[in-house]
């Protein structure tokens, strides 16, 4: 093999079995993402321009029951397994 060629190689060796070494064992150093996991992620923004700052106070917490039951209106949580869970 030629000279250049074989260093190069073993750079390309050593940097994958330094990466290797650095994300094993996986389960434990490499979290899924939303995607993988299983779920979604929902982030809502609050318009509160043209209220006051009464109407402003504890907005968000009255809000909570008024998007969950949007979002799970039977409030039944159905997980990957098939079982299901209802929400008291």
């Amino acid at each position: 093999m030629n000279n250049k060629l074989s260093w190069k190689w073993l750079l390309i060796v050593v940097l994958v079995a330094i990466a290797g070494w650095n994300v094993y064992p996986p389960q434990d150093k490499l979290k899924p993402g939303i995607d993988i996991g299983g779920g979604t992620s929902l982030i809502y923004d609050i318009d509160t321009s043209g209220l006051d700052r009464t109407e402003q106070k504890g907005l968000a917490q009255r809000m909570i029951p008024i998007l969950l039951k949007r979002v799970d209106p039977t409030n039944v949580t159905i997980h990957v397994d098939g079982t299901r869970k209802e929400h008291v």
